[in-house]
């Protein structure tokens, strides 16, 4: 009588035990979320596979390196060394260049500025070795391009020769001589105011030296060659 009367208390424990269990399982399985996708039988349900977009790696673009404009400074002394003639150059981006001409005393002072100018990237402005005067009161450079040379002769003051022009134009005023040769080059200066220029006759063999005279413009034919 004792054991059946413990017997079935324990099975009503079990009972009990078994249906708090299946309560417990229950609310665990209403308050969980299954997978997209995903059914209760542990199966994946049929959907569209889409295929993954690759990344492509970017490049960030390099800039150009930006454009540094550079000045170089020429400077020619005088026989005596009391004037200086100065070129400055600076470069511009699309190849051309600016120009600006002084003169100043050997100490930097009474500096006069003669000319400033831009010339395109085929054209170049230079000082002469020999482009003073002996008396220091002109001065000739020579501008060089494809077509030409031109030998420009200017007031060491800066003053135009004429209200009309800043500089005497030797090899033009020799065009205009009509010879029937052409300019060389200047070799320097054969007196105070005569600057002396070769030539170059019909067959392109060395013509006749000539003077230039400043400023009363004359060529005057020479019977000595300089060279």
């Amino acid at each position: 009588m004792f054991i059946l009367k413990h017997r079935t208390q324990i099975i009503l424990l079990l009972l009990l035990f078994s249906g708090l269990a299946g309560v417990y399982l229950g609310y665990v399985f209403n308050n969980t979320k299954l997978p997209s996708g995903f059914n209760l039988n542990n199966s994946f349900i049929n959907q569209p596979v889409s295929t993954p977009i690759p990344i492509m790696p970017t490049s960030t673009p390099i800039p150009a390196p930006a454009f540094v404009a550079q000045t170089t400074t020429t400077t020619q002394s005088s026989s005596d060394g009391s004037k200086n003639l100065i070129l400055k150059s600076t470069s511009k981006e699309d190849g051309s260049r600016t120009y600006s001409l002084y003169t100043e005393d050997e100490n930097g002072e009474n500096t006069n500025l003669i000319f400033t100018r831009d010339v395109d990237k085929d054209t170049t402005i230079t000082i002469p070795y020999n482009a003073w005067a002996p008396t220091n009161k002109y001065f000739f450079i020579k501008e060089e391009s494809p077509s030409s040379t031109d030998i420009r002769v200017y007031s060491a003051t800066g003053e135009p020769f004429t209200p009309e022009y800043q500089y005497l134009d030797l090899t033009q005023s020799f065009k205009q001589k009509e010879t029937g040769n052409t300019f060389q080059e200047a070799t320097g200066w054969g007196g105070y105011g005569l600057i002396v220029f070769n030539t170059k006759n019909q067959n392109n063999e060395q013509g006749p030296s000539y003077w230039y005279e400043v400023p009363g413009q004359s060529v005057i034919h020479l019977s000595t060659l300089f060279l």
